[in-house]
């Protein structure tokens, strides 16, 4: 489990499941395709918290345990690396846009002051306003990527998942007696007279 937004196109991306699946195949025991690997990597969202829950579903235990560790630290890799990425190119576009406002003022105040009062106040605000962004991106850039973790790494269970037939069997009996329930209120609710107010005469 760890933090991170948009964290479902990183582990389910081609990136992290084509190195995962290279690393799988260099163990000797995993056969099988991108696309194996892809659907043994379902991903789970934590109900309001930025938590996500990788599980690696395979028939060796041990294998699915050092796949779903191993997905989490590629997955931590690439969102640090995707965010500096981006970081990068939006500081890069503030400090163009920054540098346009501040040649579009200049021009302003070169001109004629009677005529351009209202433009030069615009173009200030416009500047003032392209400036806070950029130093707000260039603090958070030099600041460096939000911190990502590992909180729990995949681990071997002990025993095996308890399956147990008649359980399921209850389960199911349960379920169907609750819908057969449902639909027959249903029916019964749709089928009934609607009481109507008596004619005037």
């Amino acid at each position: 489990m760890f933090s991170a937004p948009g964290l479902r196109e990183a582990v389910i991306g081609q990136s992290i499941a084509g190195a995962l699946h290279t690393e799988l195949r260099a163990t000797g025991r995993f056969e099988g395709t991108l696309q194996d690997v892809l659907g043994a990597l379902p991903l789970a969202t934590g109900i309001n918290t930025p938590m996500f829950h990788i599980k690696a579903r395979l028939t060796d235990a041990q294998l699915a345990a050092t796949a779903a560790t191993r997905a989490s630290e590629l997955a931590v890799v690439y969102m640090t690396t995707q965010w500096q990425e981006s970081s990068s190119r939006a500081l890069q576009r503030l400090g163009e846009q920054r540098g346009r406002a501040r040649l579009a003022l200049t021009e302003a105040e070169n001109a004629s002051p009677s005529d351009l009062a209202l433009e030069r106040e615009v173009r200030r605000k416009v500047y003032v306003d392209v400036a806070a962004r950029h130093e707000q991106a260039r603090l958070e850039f030099e600041a460096g990527a939000p911190p990502l973790q590992i909180v729990n790494a995949a681990t071997v269970p002990d025993q095996a998942i308890p399956t147990s037939p008649r359980r399921t069997i209850a389960l199911g009996a349960l379920a169907g007696l609750i819908l057969a329930s449902c639909i027959v209120i249903l029916r019964d609710w749709r089928s009934a007279p609607v009481a109507r107010p008596p004619a005037r005469v």
